[in-house]
């Protein structure tokens, strides 16, 4: 019975990586939810299996946090979502701090280009000079860049390369 309940922790978590990429902390998450919350699938000692589970899994390598971020990041930023929302999703993901530094240190994003990127995309029809000229306008693509994750120096470097390709 007992090997029966540690298998079905372990074949339900690795069921659940097929689908999708989970970090640590949401796999466990997923798996209480499941074997300790759940009235129908009430199983005794169920975080030491959920435990044996993970480790077992990790060391498989099909979960990896380390992973998880850098391809976090790859696809955050193609959604144009910049440095600190990407952490501070990463951070409600569970992922500890170290691991975010590392994956952000490894990746290629010049986050000034892909605000830059963004701002003009938001832009559209409107002109840059027609933005800096209107307070209220330039405030309100401001707040835009800054919901986006973009910092204040990268949203002003934008703001600017920007001016600069539309006044040539």
């Amino acid at each position: 019975m007992i090997e029966n309940s540690e298998n079905k922790v372990f074949n339900h978590a690795v069921f659940l990586l097929s689908r999708r990429d989970y970090t640590t902390h949401e796999l466990k998450q997923k798996l209480v939810v499941k074997f300790v919350r759940s009235d129908k699938s009430k199983i005794e000692n169920a975080h030491v299996f959920i435990e044996q589970a993970i480790t077992k899994i990790s060391e498989y390598g099909y979960l990896n946090d380390a992973r998880y971020c850098e391809s976090f990041i790859r696809m955050s930023a193609g959604k144009y979502r910049g440095k600190t929302r990407i952490k501070n999703e990463l951070k409600f993901k569970g992922v500890n701090n170290q691991l975010i530094e590392n994956a952000f240190n490894t990746c290629e994003i010049d986050w000034f280009e892909l605000a830059t990127v963004c701002l003009e995309r938001k832009l559209g029809n409107t002109s840059m000079h027609e933005v800096l000229s209107d307070h209220k306008l330039k405030s309100k693509y401001f707040r835009f860049l800054m919901s986006r994750g973009f910092n204040s120096e990268e949203i002003q470097n934008a703001m600017d390369e920007l001016k600069h390709q539309h006044s040539e």
